[in-house]
């Protein structure tokens, strides 16, 4: 599975083509924050500066994830 996608002509990067998931037994762990540290990075060197998810609604673990590394919602 690619991670990134880059939308060309936008300057955005969106995340991802397929679902990204942390086993249950490991949520908690900061995993998630590092992947999105990580991707934030691929960004910052692939020379795009916007990087752009869709989370369901009911992932609020997910969203408060995201708010917390300064997304908002669109």
């Amino acid at each position: 599975m690619r991670l990134l996608r880059m939308k060309p002509g936008h300057g955005e990067v969106l995340l991802a083509e397929g679902d990204i998931e942390v086993d249950e037994e490991h949520r908690g762990e900061g995993l998630g924050r590092a992947i999105m540290l990580a991707a934030e990075q691929v960004v910052r060197e692939s020379g795009h500066d916007r990087l752009g998810l869709n989370v369901f609604g009911w992932n609020h673990r997910a969203e408060s994830l995201y708010r917390s590394l300064g997304y908002e919602v669109m």
